[in-house]
């Protein structure tokens, strides 16, 4: 798919080593047999799209970010497959979701999105007064309605 309007992260956007920030990250591992762990520059990709369409870079940074080199220390991306039937068709889709694993509660993160909002703690250097759903249990992160999303970046979840 080509498309020529730029994304935030193309266009100039501040490169930001996520290794570089203290993170709580414990390195946990998901030792189940259906999911897959993901490179770091794929968690990177999905990290920075989903930080520039969700208003969290502006939050954090003040401009749209593309995140380099690593990802948070202790953290990492899984994709967990799971079969979906299709009615009268004995064939299956695979399809998955994403997953963060690494949080201190030892709870994975059941998408990138919700993981967001606990790195926007990470960077500012503020664990302690984390709202993401596994810190402070309110339900899925909101998003920042004061920035402006691009609306050519389709939205993952």
């Amino acid at each position: 798919m080509n498309n020529s309007t730029p994304t935030p992260a193309a266009s100039g956007a501040q490169e930001i080593d996520l290794s570089q920030y203290t993170s709580d990250g414990t390195g946990q591992e998901c030792m189940n047999l259906i999911t897959v762990a993901q490179s770091s520059e794929t968690f990177l990709e999905h990290l920075t799209h989903i930080f520039n369409t969700r208003g969290y870079a502006m939050t954090a940074f003040g401009r749209y970010v593309n995140f380099v080199n690593s990802p948070p220390k202790g953290y990492t991306e899984y994709w967990r497959h799971r079969r979906v039937v299709l009615p009268d068709d004995p064939q299956y889709l695979t399809i998955g979701d994403l997953y963060v694993y690494g949080h201190p509660s030892k709870k994975p993160f059941k998408s990138v999105a919700r993981f967001g909002q606990h790195l926007v703690s990470i960077v500012l250097g503020d664990l302690d007064n984390c709202r993401c759903v596994l810190c402070d249990g309110d339900g899925p992160p909101p998003q920042n309605p004061q920035y402006p999303v691009d609306p050519t970046v389709p939205v993952m979840h």
